[in-house]
């Protein structure tokens, strides 16, 4: 993992490397996007059913309320007020 962090550091000093990255289209970035973040959440899923996690036990649950941008500016921007 950090030879493939390296490499995309240095990758990125290099304007061939831009233009071929800047020519993929946004729609294409976004299906790569939602892809990814299934595939990351089907292993926490499969992690999960592997080791026979019991989610009846709270503490094994994780709460978490999605907040939007614009939802968090607004309160950061009322806050302000």
């Amino acid at each position: 993992m950090q030879i493939a962090a390296v490499m995309a550091i240095i990758a990125s000093f290099f304007p061939v490397v831009e233009g071929a990255i800047g020519s993929i289209p946004a729609v294409v970035i976004g299906g790569v996007s939602f892809i990814l973040y299934g595939m990351i959440s089907a292993i926490g899923v499969r992690n999960m059913a592997e080791n026979k996690a019991d989610l009846t036990k709270t503490r094994n649950l994780v709460k978490s309320r999605p907040r939007s941008s614009f939802q968090a500016s607004a309160l950061s921007s009322s806050a302000a007020s």
